[in-house]
């Protein structure tokens, strides 16, 4: 079977303006999607975009350095191959929050958390550092890391984790917090 389709997904947590630069962004990005025949949806908020889009790969090709240049970023992108499209529509949707917490986000809390793959090992085996598999209950029992938590998202929403976190204080003690989602 042929894998005929690219499948692409990225995101970022990035200042996106106020709600009039959103309505433009939405009119931007949907041309492009239009534009380059791909489909999908894209979610931006004030905090940022998250995409699952797909289309064929030369049209992916076309479409990525159009949409890095609207929202003024590169992407990190992760890419799949199908036999076919899931996707039928050129969607941008305006949201309150590009991932549902239910509670603000503050982006200038972020800077500088980001892992470099090659540190992770040693930054997940230290003792002071706290991690969160945020995957389903079955993702967890396929395999985790060593010492991580499951925060039990399996049958509550994802914007549940960070009151049930504060709620049983297991997170009181420890100075850093890394997700694997």
């Amino acid at each position: 079977m042929s894998s005929k389709f690219q499948i692409i997904n990225f995101y970022e947590f990035k200042p996106l303006g106020s709600d009039a630069d959103l309505r433009e962004l939405k009119l931007l990005l949907r041309n492009a999607l239009i534009d380059h025949q791909i489909f999908g949806t894209i979610i931006i908020a004030g905090e940022g975009y998250n995409a699952s889009l797909g289309g064929e790969p030369e049209n992916v090709d076309r479409f990525i350095p159009a949409a890095e240049r609207i929202l003024d970023t590169r992407f990190d992108i992760k890419s799949s191959f199908h036999a076919r499209s899931p996707f039928r529509k050129h969607e941008v949707r305006i949201k309150p929050e590009i991932v549902t917490f239910k509670r603000d986000v503050d982006l200038s809390l972020a800077n500088g958390t980001h892992v470099d793959p090659a540190d992770w090992n040693s930054v997940i085996s230290d003792p002071d550092v706290y991690v969160l598999d945020t995957r389903n209950d079955y993702e967890f029992r396929s395999g985790t890391f060593r010492r991580a938590v499951n925060p039990g998202t399996e049958n509550a929403t994802f914007s549940s984790g960070p009151s049930k976190m504060l709620s049983d204080g297991s997170t009181a003690c420890h100075s850093r917090l890394e997700s694997t989602a």
